[in-house]
């Protein structure tokens, strides 16, 4: 194991007192389900979380975080759910690894990468160690990203130089930040980083020569004045450097600083001792002098710069700082971390005020791009610290006015700002603040607010966004006036108002109905012309129960009907008074299926007509002639032997909208049912019109192998042939597969459809007609849409994942798969992890049942007391039956076989109702 020695070796260079025991069984659960996957180097897939444990162990981070790092890809990458991270490690690793998963792949170029970077940032806000995790996920990306192809290498390097490399300045992780830079450029400009490590390295041994002579001096300063310090030098980073020849339009040559000396002491005091030994000995530079330690930066960062002039007249840049702030510079807030106390630093500090703060941001950004563009817009620009009237130090951006001041103080502040004073003295509001400025903000409680020319004024992000915001509320309230104007005066007309109507029953079944959360809503809608206000009010004031106009017709006059028409034998799986032998016809005014009760009368043509007991149609006959009833059952033997066909009828009835005869065909086309016939038009009731759709469609049962013995059977069959090498079979509900490695894909085909027709007893090329067959590569997309739940009636439903994990354990438990299906199998399942963990699909209700119970919900204030029906006794009814129980309602079960309807009754703790109650 000689990846646990290296994590080993690596706690123990850093002296960290963390939980080993917990750490090694993280790696162990990683080992065990990373097995047989592989990084584009060809390298074993652990390698990578073991890379990011040790750079977050190297930056000294607490258990959880470590351990997070070691586990932060298994959700994204494996079957392993978040749930059973909680259940082996606890739920703070959990939360974070949960936090990481969902930080993952933020697509460049897409309209979705704003809003995934808006999600990073914020998950940053809530635990500041998901992002610290994710920065050493991209770090070590980032060291091995001359596997990926050009392109990529490009896209990755781009978006981690705009995001991630100012989020690590931000939070202080200089060390991190200045090593993603360099990476960056070099991916991006890989002539500039080659020329520019070319002249570095030109005069290395001068520059080398040059620091230790400059070090070596500063050293004698200390000893003579009895200070212990550690003084060291070092080269700017490449990208530091690119910078400052592109910013200042300079060459190599003319840059001056180059080399910066860093000087570590005990104490505050010591450092301020240091500076003053160091300018008695060289002169600085003018204007080059910044103390961070008087007044730290906002990720935190304090330390004192200065230039001297050094000998042979070079400048040199000095940094001095004490050893725990040096910890915080390199580190940023990573350093904050106390393992052994288990706690983290001060919520005054100042980076946890910036993080409080981007929560703020995330509320007054109208955009994705906005909220990103406040929060790391303004992270790497120069800044100016200026003084509040009592003295708090306020940092901001170079450039900034009073009014950006004012609106960091607070927004009402900004909103209420009429004039500043900088040093006692008033100034305009556009005047440029200098270091040191003490600013007081005039305010009026009848100001009009900011103007249209503040949002030229300001130069910070967060001002521009709040002031955006004060013109989307002023919008916002001259709208809901004008909409209310638009709707009092029409319902004015009808001799009504909003007073009446406001709180209404039928208004609130509309907002309902339309996704409005509020009257206001509403109003809005109507002053931007979003609603047809007198249709509105005609059906608010006037609403009627909509009453489904019955569609009758005689079926002895149906033109389908022959007189001539052919006597055979009934293959319909009805048995007429004992009777096979005769002609039957399917009634279309009730369209009775198999389970319904059952009734035949004969026709004046000779052959039997086929009603429901309970079709108003049927009794009507009856009573006028009772001599021409006939007995009728369902023969159940031919029903579970054949897929029989019968007619259905029904109605849609629908609003006006164009094209919508088409759409509700193209449904019906897709999901490959045969469409019969179908009629539209209008019915009209008193004044009211409403349009409605009668389609009539011909269904089937379904072909399925329901239980263990005829799975065994049907793969048995398909193993047993010299084309098929492995076989899974998923037969559910509503859904039956068939994947296959073969050796000839057509010679197979064939096999599986004679074998699928001779179990539901129809010819091949019936069945054929109604099957999709994929091959190769058509067939993995296939396979991947399945499990990604892509592919289901309801987009995001879970069963769907749980029924192919089943299949594809029987089939290979009972090896009727190998390697090949394993292997296609396995990467569906990460597809589908990935699909869950990157995207908004599970977020919402995802099975027919929840979505179903959800609507009704939606439709209906209150559910709970009602009485719900559930018919059937399959999976469907079964999850349907307990969300409604779990909503309140009083569910009742029904079933043809009464006996199967009270299992699940009791199950669900719900109530049986005999199936010849179905009306």
């Amino acid at each position: 194991m000689e990846y646990k020695c290296y994590i080993s070796e690596e706690l123990k260079k850093n002296n960290l007192q963390v939980d080993e025991e917990l750490i090694f069984s993280a790696f162990e659960f990683a080992i065990e389900s990373h097995i047989g996957q592989y990084r584009k180097s060809g390298e074993e897939y652990i390698i990578h979380p073991i890379e990011v444990a040790k750079i977050l162990i190297n930056m000294k981070m607490d258990t959880e975080t470590i351990t997070a790092g070691i586990l932060h890809d298994i959700v994204e990458d494996t079957l392993i759910t978040v749930a059973e991270i909680e259940y082996n490690f606890g739920k703070e690793i959990a939360k974070l690894v949960d936090g990481v998963t969902k930080l993952t792949n933020l697509p460049v170029g897409m309209n979705k990468q704003p809003e995934n970077i808006r999600k990073m940032i914020v998950a940053m806000a809530n635990d500041v160690r998901v992002v610290i995790i994710k920065l050493a996920d991209r770090l070590h990306n980032m060291r091995t990203l001359k596997y990926m192809p050009e392109y990529k290498q490009k896209r990755i390097a781009q978006e981690t130089l705009d995001v991630f490399a100012p989020l690590a300045h931000r939070i202080g992780m200089a060390k991190i930040k200045w090593e993603l830079e360099d990476l960056c450029l070099y991916y991006l400009e890989p002539q500039i980083y080659k020329d520019l490590v070319k002249m570095v390295n030109s005069k290395r041994a001068e520059r080398e020569q040059y620091t230790e002579t400059i070090i070596n001096q500063m050293k004698d300063i200390l000893q003579e004045n009895n200070i212990d310090g550690i003084i060291s030098g070092r080269v700017k980073h490449f990208y530091s450097i690119y910078k400052k020849m592109h910013e200042k339009g300079k060459n190599f040559e003319e840059l001056y600083d180059l080399i910066a000396v860093r000087v570590l002491v005990d104490t505050e005091g010591e450092c301020y001792n240091v500076l003053g030994l160091l300018h008695s000995k060289w002169k600085p530079v003018p204007g080059r002098f910044k103390d961070y330690i008087a007044v730290p930066k906002s990720n935190g960062y304090q330390s004192i710069h200065t230039t001297l002039v050094g000998p042979a007249g070079k400048f040199v840049e000095i940094q001095i700082r004490t050893k725990d702030m040096h910890a915080i510079a390199e580190e940023g807030i990573a350093a904050h971390w106390n393992y052994k106390e288990k706690r983290k630093s001060s919520k005054s500090d100042s980076v946890y005020s910036w993080l409080r703060q981007i929560l703020e941001w995330q509320n007054e950004a109208d955009t994705s791009e906005e909220f990103i563009k406040t929060v790391t817009g303004d992270i790497l620009n120069e800044t100016v610290f200026v003084f509040s009237p009592k003295g708090d130090v306020v940092e901001l951006k170079k450039g900034a006015t009073p009014l950006d001041f004012a609106f960091h103080i607070h927004t009402e502040v900004g909103y209420k700002c009429i004039g500043a004073k900088v040093n006692d003295k008033i100034v305009p509001i556009d005047y440029k603040l200098k270091n040191g400025d003490r600013v007081d903000i005039i305010t009026s409680n009848n100001s009009r607010g900011p103007g249209r020319d503040w949002l030229n004024i300001v130069t910070t992000q967060s001002a521009k966004s709040k002031i955006r915001r004060w013109f989307k509320e002023k919008n916002y309230d001259e709208n809901l006036k004008m909409g209310k104007e638009i709707l009092e005066k029409e319902l004015q007309k009808a001799g009504s108002s909003i007073k009446q109507i406001e709180n209404s029953k039928e208004i609130k079944e509309y907002l309902k109905k339309n996704y409005l959360n509020n009257f206001n809503e509403l109003l809005i809608k109507i002053s931007l012309k979003k609603i047809n206000v007198p249709l509105f009010v005609d059906r608010i004031l006037k609403r009627e129960e909509r009453i489904e106009e019955k569609t009758i017709k005689d079926y002895q006059n149906d033109a389908t009907v022959s007189k001539k028409k052919t006597r055979k034998k009934n293959d319909y799986g009805v048995i007429i008074n004992g009777l096979d032998n005769t002609v039957i016809r399917f009634a279309r005014c009730c369209n009775p299926l198999p389970g319904d009760k059952i009734g035949g009368y004969i026709t004046s043509y000779g052959d039997i007509g086929i009603h429901r007991s309970e079709c108003s149609n049927y009794k009507a006959l009856i009573k006028r002639d009772p001599n021409r009833a006939i007995e009728a059952v369902w023969d159940e033997e031919v029903i579970n032997k054949k897929i029989n066909k019968y007619q259905f009828k029904f109605t849609i009835f629908i609003s006006e909208k164009e094209n919508i005869l088409l759409e509700v065909v193209k449904i019906i086309a897709d999901h490959k049912i045969n469409l019969k016939g179908v009629n539209s038009g209008q019915r009209k009731k008193g004044s009211h019109k409403k349009s409605f759709i009668d389609v009539t469609i011909e269904i089937r049962e379904k072909l399925s192998y329901p239980d263990d013995k005829s799975l065994h059977g049907c793969l048995t069959k398909l193993n047993n042939h010299d084309s098929v090498n492995e076989a899974i079979l998923i037969s559910t509900c509503n859904r039956m597969e068939v994947f296959c490695s073969c050796s000839d894909i057509s010679t197979a085909t064939q096999y599986i459809f004679e074998i699928l027709a001779a179990r539901v007893g129809i010819n091949i090329e019936e069945l054929e007609g109604r099957a999709d067959v994929f091959d190769d590569s058509l067939a993995i997309h296939h396979l991947f849409s399945v499990a990604s739940s892509l592919d289901s009636m309801v987009i995001g439903e879970t069963q769907i994942a749980g029924q192919l994990k089943d299949a594809f354990r029987f089939a290979y438990d009972n090896k009727y798969c190998g390697p090949k299906l394993a292997r296609a199998m396995k990467n569906a399942f990460k597809c589908a992890a990935k699909v869950r963990n990157t995207t908004d699909i599970s977020s919402k209700p995802v099975s027919m049942a929840s979505v179903a119970v959800s609507k009704l919900k939606s439709l209906e204030d209150d559910i709970k007391g009602k009485k719900a029906l559930v018919i059937g006794v399959g999976e469907m009814s079964e999850i349907t039956a307990k969300h409604l129980v779990s909503a309140g309602a009083d569910v009742y079960i029904m079933n043809r076989t009464i006996h199967k309807a009270g299992i699940l009754a009791e199950a669900c703790g719900t109530k049986v109702m005999p199936f010849e109650k179905l009306s």
